[in-house]
């Protein structure tokens, strides 16, 4: 027996892509080894993989007593390669820090009361937190 990483995924199509008044379609990805924990929620991504079908569940396989072979099948993507788009707006791009901006985080960390500082900057009006 061998343990192998695994990750679901849900591809969406992008917002900007679907005619007004529509849903976004979407599709399951299943990935493996190296291509998991590689994209994030939000990421605009390039796949290739392997079109497949997945037999659903049955009334039969689900404890019903009417047996019925009729399953629904659903479509999925067995991912075989993962392309992240890191530019364009909202994409996680290589950001660096200038040596000031670099010093000036290290002294808000050196802070003894620097879990607090945060705290009451992201949610000031949550009563009861602190």
């Amino acid at each position: 027996c061998k343990c192998v990483d695994f990750q679901v995924l849900k591809l969406q199509e992008a917002p900007d892509a679907v005619p007004n008044g529509e849903l976004p379609r979407h599709l399951q990805l299943y990935c493996d080894r190296y291509l998991t924990e590689r994209v994030v929620p939000g990421n605009r991504v390039t796949i290739i993989g392997i079109y497949s079908i997945k037999k659903g569940p049955t009334k039969a396989t689900m404890g019903s007593k009417d047996k019925v072979s009729a399953g629904i099948r659903r479509p999925y993507l067995r991912v075989v390669g993962i392309d992240v788009e890191t530019e364009g707006p909202g994409r996680a791009s290589q950001m660096s820090l200038t040596p000031m901006e670099e010093e000036h985080l290290r002294q808000i960390a050196a802070r003894p009361n620097i879990h607090e500082v945060i705290a009451k900057s992201i949610a000031p009006s949550i009563y009861g937190g602190l």
